[in-house]
């Protein structure tokens, strides 16, 4: 048997916002680094991201043809919730109504969140400690930046998942290999920063849901690890692998019109695949939902999944389906 990816899911928020709402009027649109949107989706009423997580897990689940119970993890990332820990994984574990003796494992790592639950999953059941892994990622960022930021003005909701399964069964994809590059020069540059002060009566919530932010070194590092370190990873990667960029499918982090473009000239891959028109920027989410949303649409047997985080690490997957 090998380790397979049987079952995919996701879920965005109802609500779609515009360019032109009101809540952006304090965005300078004139920014040269954050644009190439038109809608996207934001949390609201009573939505939660742990809710529209279960709900993406259990698309996935039912398309790998599982139970709950039959998960021997859930690796993944649920943000930002009421706590700073424990993290929201352990309310959609909840939820799913998955085994006591299941493991919840936690990777926070924004926003390479998803491939590396992938990464730690394929590994689980490649060393014969797990027969099925769900990875899941969820995300309610756009509550989460100050309205005049730039990057506000990218940000949308997601939630995404998939299960990872050792079978016999062909036609799935299969993880097999990776690669990262760790730009740590440029660690802080961007941040979630809050106020994480204990008040006097240990009572009262002392944790305060933090902040986005973009200093001058992350602007250096968006463009000096954005821009060219992602497609040289990618062709070294299937330079490795005997490949070429004609023979896969490139499903892709998001985060502007000008980094897509970046990379679809110097990659020019067989196919690729975003949401960036009617999604913005999903951070952690990004590569889990258009995964799962346009997976009937991958006309390739090979899929490089691509992100880079805030940590300055971008990370490339390699995907065979046979």
């Amino acid at each position: 048997m090998q380790t397979r990816i049987t079952g995919w899911g996701h879920r965005l928020p109802k609500k779609k916002v515009a360019n032109d709402d009101p809540v952006y009027s304090q965005i300078d649109k004139s920014n040269d680094i954050f644009f190439g949107y038109k809608t996207r989706c934001r949390l609201s009423g009573e939505e939660t991201v742990e809710d529209l997580m279960a709900e993406a897990a259990s698309q996935a689940l039912e398309k790998a043809g599982i139970s709950a119970k039959e998960l021997d993890y859930i690796v993944g990332y649920g943000t930002i919730g009421k706590y700073q820990a424990p993290n929201l994984l352990g309310l959609v574990h909840q939820k799913l109504g998955m085994d006591s003796h299941s493991t919840i494992m936690t990777i926070a790592s924004e926003f390479n969140n998803y491939l590396q639950g992938i990464t730690v999953a394929d590994a689980l059941i490649g060393a014969g400690r797990a027969s099925h892994v769900l990875v899941v990622v969820g995300h309610n960022y756009s509550h989460h930046f100050r309205k005049d930021d730039p990057a506000f003005f990218s940000i949308g909701d997601g939630m995404g998942a998939c299960v990872l399964s050792a079978t016999n069964k062909k036609g799935f994809f299969r993880l097999i290999d990776a690669a990262a590059h760790s730009a740590s020069s440029f660690h802080g540059g961007m941040s979630f920063v809050g106020d994480n002060n204990c008040p006097d009566d240990p009572q009262k919530d002392s944790y305060k849901t933090p902040r986005f932010l973009m200093n001058d070194l992350g602007v250096e590092g968006f463009h000096a690890v954005g821009l060219d370190l992602p497609p040289q990873l990618v062709e070294d990667l299937l330079q490795k692998n005997g490949l070429n960029t004609q023979d896969v499918c490139l499903v892709c982090y998001q985060a502007s019109n000008s980094l897509l473009k970046h990379w679809e000239e110097r990659l020019k891959p067989g196919q690729l695949i975003h949401s960036l028109e009617e999604n913005g920027n999903m951070a952690l989410a990004t590569v889990a939902v258009n995964f799962s949303a346009q997976y009937n649409k991958i006309d390739k047997d090979y899929v490089v999944m691509l992100s880079l985080g805030l940590d300055m690490q971008v990370q490339a997957l390699l995907l065979k389906r046979d």
